[in-house]
């Protein structure tokens, strides 16, 4: 934006410094494309395009390690570049298929911050090529940005712009203040999971995801991302030891949840220790001492803000209260095996034995009421962590002119915002509704079509029936019609152009044919412009339409009846493209 400073300056934290100074830059601004990332990342040197950047790749071998950190704008089964085409999902898993065949690398980690960027390796990354990948979103969502104008903490004066994305923020902001030679990647990964999910609410947050080889999730973290991050490092007020622990709430396979669920908890598991099971009741959580861990794993996972906070005395006291009444019914066993003694000599050792137990639930509660406190501080730590907002990513380019239009310097500053903020807004909607009239006409001219969309939307039938038909949207907006033609197919319509129609899904990548999504996009650009990062969006329709089989000749003919019709509006393109749609 024409109001950011004009000299390098990279941020990791608002109010930082300036990490930019002193960094060797390879690839910067137009040499930073899909064909030289793909040439960097699979070592060939003769394949960078001439007079780009350094020439330098990662030529790497069988004993190396590789990390990898992509952030820029994402949309279903692609990844965006500051220029040239897209990075195609299959293209990124082909590439370091090829790497590994050739003995390229010994393992190699991949962070990737984008929207949809699950479907970048949802169906594609196989297990058994040593690549172990996150994602800040899953397939179907968008990533979040954060520290933008207007959110505490936020960006200087001399920007106008946000600073971070809230997974990108979540993993750097740990690797700086923990441990590196001791946090393993799936400690990493569960605590940047409960802090771009908020705290597992994913209110104004996103799914973090990973796929590929988990077992490389066992080794630490400073092997990838330097063995120098000893913790404690930034201006960070909560670089303490309780924000570098995973917090409370699910964990992911391969490692194991801290609490079993509620469900694995009765009344009759407070008061049942069966000895012929105590072996599954322990492993499980069952027993004493897992009736105590269960009550208090319960309280812990309402961690959350306001009236859902941890509370530490309640969790302790729950866990207190538990030991002792267990201790209660404990007693009254001894009293009676003391009773019922031959001898003095069996009561004082029952007596033994009882004092024995009494000390061991003594120390069992200590223990309990011991971690319940460690753990109220890890939830504390996470949830302080976590910043005061976050937006879509795709409306975080929108934060800058809405501060603007309501905080600028003057009359002009605000008027001028609040221009080009409708403008924006207008060739947004102006987008969306040409792709969805150009669904709309596909679905009109092309009746197989329609039975495959109402097949993949698991509708009842794709003809008129004498009752309303109701669909849900990935963003859980019903739209309902009644029974006729124009309505069925209007339907019909958002669910083509917004709706997942299974895919992508466990085992099934976003598209089989990836040289039809090529085609679409190709398509989409010869009419409307090249997709920008609002517009690409639409990927998602590109896709179904490859799956249902449509070509991509037939696309472009319905983005020209669209236009004909009088839909979209200038630059729908892009800032630049120029063109009417």
């Amino acid at each position: 934006m024409r109001s950011n400073p004009p000299i390098p300056i990279l941020l990791d934290i608002s109010g930082g410094p300036n990490v930019y100074d002193g960094v060797r830059v390879d690839y910067s601004g137009a040499d930073v494309n899909a064909a030289t990332f793909l040439a960097v990342l699979a070592g060939n040197a003769s394949a960078v395009p001439p007079g780009s950047g350094s020439g330098r790749v990662i030529a790497s071998g069988p004993y190396d390690r590789i990390f990898v950190f992509y952030s820029d704008h994402g949309s279903p089964g692609v990844l965006g570049m500051p220029s040239g085409s897209f990075l195609y999902a299959d293209q990124l898993v082909a590439a370091l298929q090829r790497k590994h065949a050739r003995g390229g690398y010994k393992e190699a980690v991949l962070y990737v911050e984008a929207c949809e960027s699950g479907s970048m390796f949802e169906g594609l990354l196989p297990p058994d090529i040593a690549v172990y990948a996150t994602t800040a979103s899953n397939a179907f969502e968008s990533s979040w940005g954060t520290y933008c104008p207007g959110m505490t903490p936020g960006p200087s004066p001399l920007f106008s712009t946000c600073l971070g994305d809230l997974y990108s923020v979540a993993w750097m902001e740990n690797a700086e203040l923990c441990d590196l030679s001791h946090e393993t990647l799936m400690t990493q990964y569960d605590i940047v999971r409960n802090r771009t999910s908020r705290n597992y609410t994913y209110t104004m947050g996103s799914h973090v995801m990973q796929y590929g080889s988990l077992v490389i999730t066992r080794e630490v973290a400073g092997d990838y991302q330097g063995m120098r991050n000893r913790g404690g490092g930034g201006d960070h007020p909560d670089g303490d030891a309780a924000s570098c622990r995973a917090g409370p709430g699910p964990h992911p396979s391969p490692s194991p949840s801290p609490y079993p669920s509620s469900s694995s908890f009765s009344s009759s598991a407070l008061t049942s220790t069966s000895t012929s099971h105590r072996r599954d009741d322990v492993s499980a959580g069952g027993g004493d001492e897992g009736a105590v861990r269960g009550a208090v794993g319960t309280l812990l996972r309402r961690g959350g803000d306001g009236d859902d906070a941890v509370d530490a005395a309640a969790a302790a006291a729950a866990a207190a209260a538990i030991a002792a009444g267990a201790g209660t019914q404990m007693d009254t066993v001894a009293a009676g095996e003391g009773e019922g003694a031959a001898s003095r000599e069996d009561t004082m050792q029952g007596a033994q034995s009882w004092r024995g137990r009494r000390q061991g639930r003594r120390r069992r509660a200590a223990e309990a009421e011991a971690e319940a406190e460690a753990a109220t501080a890890t939830a504390e730590a996470h949830l302080r962590m976590r910043q005061s907002g976050s937006l879509e990513q795709r409306d975080a380019d929108l934060a800058p002119l809405r501060y603007r239009q309501v905080y600028g310097r003057t009359p002009e500053d605000r008027h001028e915002a609040q221009v080009a903020l409708e403008r924006e807004v207008s060739r947004r909607k102006a987008v969306d509704a040409a792709a969805l009239a150009t669904a709309t006409s596909l679905l009109n001219h092309h009746p197989e079509l329609t039975l495959k969309v109402a097949a993949a939307a698991s509708l009842a039938a794709a003809k008129p029936t004498n009752a309303a038909v109701t669909t849900t949207t990935p963003g859980n907006t019903l739209y309902s019609s009644d029974a006729s033609n124009g309505g069925l197919v209007t339907m019909l319509a958002k669910e083509l152009t917004n709706g997942p129609m299974g895919r992508p899904a466990p085992g099934r990548p976003l598209v089989d044919d990836w040289d039809c999504l090529r085609a679409m996009v190709a398509a989409w650009g010869d009419v409307c412009g090249p997709m920008d990062q609002y517009t690409m969006r639409h990927t998602r329709l590109l896709a179904n339409l490859c799956n249902a089989g449509l070509a991509p000749a037939l696309l472009a003919q319905s983005l020209k009846n669209a236009v004909a019709a009088g839909f979209g509006g200038e630059g729908v393109g892009g800032e630049g493209v120029g063109r009417i749609f």
